[in-house]
């Protein structure tokens, strides 16, 4: 019979425990470097009645609990007694936050920060039980592997065993107990890539937005528009990189050149910067924020009524915006490309999903930051730029927010 800390199953559930030593070690060390921060969130747990002078030695004495109790599974003579109060820890922490998802309630001092703390870890409570139910489970059985069996057997050689080996049964529950542990973790490492990346797209474009708002400030309050709209073939060039571009699409320089337009004042003279790009596009260079047509053109040009043609071609300024916090200035369509990929039907060419929740992150000539649903866009015009013979770059209204009723007189929110 094979001696348990040498079977297989033996080596990855005591390798299992000692990744959940690691993290309680760790993270009792985060709480210490942030006491006050552990403290205020702590106070946005109000389970049992306790003075306010009671809950900074209590946080400090559970931070150092978990630094020790991970520490001291490093010991091997001292695994055992690391796995018991790793047990208890967890238990406790099991216990805690089973009461405060059924009887605690919301902070009652007015304190919005308190209360998006208490919301936030409310909303997380499930999973972290869940979370802390599964260490729980690998502590608890890498301590009874270790326990002395109370029928030890002998050995070929006469030497009784002092630990119990893994059945059959024991195995297959260790890898039901992985396959558990992964379908908790891969969601939820997916999810939190995806708010990483929503994040950084968020602070992709506030960055733009600053940029655009210094750009206006530099040049009498217009927004950037830097090609003469009188021409019949547009060009800008970009000296650093040995740049020229010449279009007789006179929009293409809003949708798609406006990077390489401010490349050599305002983004040190670079051909491709990721800041120019959402985080979550697979292609960066394919997908920059894009920059309204209506920035572009006059008001006028954007009104069925009112388009006459290249006449009212020309720059708008900062202060013509008239909804600074509902007229896009960047926006990120990358999503509703993607959704139009998946619920395209290459067989009828109808689209088998709603396209209407696909969201579009976008800065706001304020300088403020909103997601808004594709669903929540008001429509604009009809043909977008124009038609097929005026040089054209769009000549449907696509992509969303970037024909806007009215222009930058107009709305893209209600």
């Amino acid at each position: 019979m094979r001696h348990p800390i040498k079977s297989m199953p033996g080596r990855l559930i005591r390798f299992a425990s000692g990744g959940v030593a690691a993290l309680l070690c760790l993270a009792g060390i985060g709480k210490l470097l942030d006491a006050a921060a552990a403290i205020d969130d702590f106070a946005a747990f109000p389970v049992m009645p306790m003075p306010a002078w009671l809950v900074p030695p209590l946080v400090v004495a559970v931070s150092v609990m978990e630094v020790i109790a991970g520490a001291v599974w490093f010991d091997p003579r001292r695994r055992l007694l690391a796995e018991l109060a790793m047990i208890v820890l967890l238990g406790a922490f099991i216990a805690v936050l089973a009461v405060q998802l059924t009887s605690s309630n919301p902070p009652r001092c007015g304190c919005f920060g308190l209360l998006q703390r208490y919301l936030a870890f409310q909303a997380d409570a499930d999973s972290a039980i869940g979370r802390s139910a599964c260490m729980l489970a690998v502590v608890s059985l890498a301590a009874w592997s270790r326990m002395p069996s109370r029928n030890p057997q002998t050995t070929s050689h006469g030497v009784p065993h002092s630990r119990r080996a893994f059945t059959l049964v024991e195995v297959l529950a260790v890898i039901a107990l992985v396959g558990v542990l992964l379908a908790l973790l891969v969601p939820a490492l997916s999810h939190a890539r995806a708010a990483a990346k929503a994040t950084i797209t968020a602070s992709r474009l506030r960055q733009n937005g600053s940029i655009f708002l210094i750009y206006a400030g530099d040049h009498r309050g217009y927004w950037p528009c830097p090609i003469d709209p009188r021409g019949e073939v547009y060009q800008f060039s970009v000296p650093e990189i040995d740049f020229v571009h010449r279009s007789r699409t006179y929009f293409s320089i809003s949708s798609y050149y406006w990077t390489l337009a401010l490349a050599s004042s305002y983004y040190g003279g670079k051909a491709f910067d990721p800041v120019w790009c959402a985080a979550e596009a697979p292609i960066p260079h394919r997908w920059v924020f894009e920059y309204p047509c209506v920035y572009i053109a006059r008001p006028e040009y954007w009104a069925p009524t009112t388009r006459e043609g290249k006449n009212q071609y020309g720059g708008t300024r900062v202060d013509e915006v008239r909804y600074p916090t509902k007229k896009t200035l960047l926006a990120s369509t990358w999503h509703v490309y993607r959704r139009s990929i998946l619920c395209h039907n290459p067989v009828t060419h109808i689209s088998r999903c709603d396209m209407g929740p696909a969201p579009i992150p976008a800065v706001m000539p304020d300088g403020s930051f909103h997601t808004t649903r594709y669903s929540d866009v008001l429509p604009g015009y009809h043909n977008g730029d124009g038609e097929r013979t005026d040089g054209f770059t769009h000549f449907m209204d696509y992509p969303p927010t970037g024909h806007t009723i009215h222009g930058v007189h107009g709305r893209d929110i209600q």
